[in-house]
């Protein structure tokens, strides 16, 4: 049971509070911000810094549709939460992959990007169904 003033059944978050699951995300961003720099440590002319460039231009066009989508309509049924974490899990396994994403963990880093990208589109499509019917 929470204290007053906390969010709980009948009684909403207050604008501009963080829920759990949104500081996860960031802390999964932030993880795979350092594996950029890993990357571009092992390889720090040329190459390296082309495929960090890539990669982070990928990664933050992620970031950036992740508090757009839940922005848009907030995750309060158990499948869209669902959905919400297995594309954080994406997110993660794609940062793990990071520094080797153009070597032997490119399958996994694709699939995990993929992944990640695919959950957002099913949430985004149930947003919009649900808000046009």
């Amino acid at each position: 049971m929470g204290a007053a003033g906390e969010p709980g059944p009948g009684r909403p978050r207050q604008a501009g509070a963080a829920a759990a699951g949104e500081l996860f995300f960031d802390l999964v961003f932030a993880f795979t911000i350092t594996q950029l720099t890993a990357l571009l440590t092992s390889r720090p002319l040329g190459t390296g810094l082309i495929q960090v460039v890539l990669i982070f231009g990928l990664l933050w066009w992620m970031y950036a549709g992740h508090p757009w989508l839940t922005n848009t309509r907030a995750p309060v049924r158990a499948a869209e939460r669902l959905l919400l974490l297995v594309r954080m899990a994406g997110f993660l396994t794609a940062g793990l992959a990071i520094p080797y994403g153009f070597g032997r963990y490119g399958l996994a880093f694709g699939a995990a990007t993929w992944s990640s990208c695919s959950c957002t589109a099913s949430c985004t499509s149930a947003s919009t169904a649900t808000s046009s019917g």
